[in-house]
């Protein structure tokens, strides 16, 4: 990701009360991003929907469907351009 790809995103999560800005205390060069409480609430809230999906899919797909949806997923899906796409698909409520 761009630095420029990142500054967007930090400050889209500023604006959406998800994360704040704070200057680094060793570096004044490096801008470190801490999730506000709403932050850490939608990205728990995420991090539950995946791993029940992850869950129910491990429950009904035997583990070489896995193995194998894996590798395709891993060799489509490279660099920085599809997940940049992916991340800007995602959009928190509100």
């Amino acid at each position: 990701m761009t630095r420029q790809a990142a500054r967007k995103v930090a400050e889209e999560l500023e604006q959406q009360d998800y994360a704040r800005t704070e200057r680094d205390a060793h570096d004044s060069r490096v801008l470190n991003v801490v999730l506000t409480a709403a932050g850490t609430a939608y990205a728990q809230a995420i991090t539950d929907v995946i791993y029940a999906l992850n869950r129910e899919f491990c429950q009904r797909v035997d583990p070489a469907q896995l193995a194998a949806a894996d590798s395709v997923l891993r060799a489509v899906i490279t660099g920085d351009g599809a997940l940049q796409a992916a991340a800007s698909a995602i959009r928190g409520p509100g």
